[in-house]
């Protein structure tokens, strides 16, 4: 049972969050757009797991993007993950010694980040909060600070339109 939904176009999914964070509720937070969707895990108002059915960005992409490991070393993990199904591969990478637990900590934070500022910046579609639900399966969770997240996801449009601009004014 949902507690809470509605329409973008009416509330924006910062201002959803806003809510979300201020009665420091926990639950699953779940947007769609067309037939992209995201679920947002929050535990006490605080973002706590971000997953999506559209494919952004991946732990391998933000390890070889930041230099941590070789593009090599994720075909090889990529290749031996075939035959452990259902194994993420940020375990798999941990588990052979490629990186340490930091390293893999950290790129999912970035992937985890990434989802919710792309997610903040929808402006139609629905949202549902299911209060209690949780994300305890997953094997890292994380903390993301709300005010921050919104803040960043503002710099990215303030960039994007100012992109856009020097592209008509060209």
């Amino acid at each position: 049972m949902n507690a809470l939904s509605g329409s973008l176009d009416l509330f924006t999914p910062v201002q959803i969050l806003r809510l979300l964070q201020t009665t420091r509720a926990t639950g699953r937070l779940e947007i769609r757009r067309g037939d992209e969707r995201a679920d947002l895990f929050l535990v006490d108002g605080r973002s706590a797991f971000a997953l999506t059915n559209v494919v952004h960005v991946r732990v391998g992409d933000v390890l070889v993007g930041g230099g941590e490991i070789r593009p090599e070393a994720i075909e090889l993990v990529a290749a031996f993950q075939q035959d452990r199904p259902g194994s993420p591969i940020g375990r798999l990478l941990v588990e052979s010694g490629a990186i340490g637990p930091e390293q893999l900590r950290a790129a999912v934070l970035e992937v985890q980040r990434r989802i919710m500022c792309r997610v903040l910046m929808w402006h139609q579609g629905e949202f549902a909060f299911y209060p209690c639900e949780r994300a305890d399966d997953e094997d890292i969770m994380l903390d993301l600070d709300v005010d921050r997240l919104i803040v960043e996801a503002l710099r990215i449009a303030s960039e994007a339109d100012e992109g856009g601009l020097l592209k008509r004014a060209a």
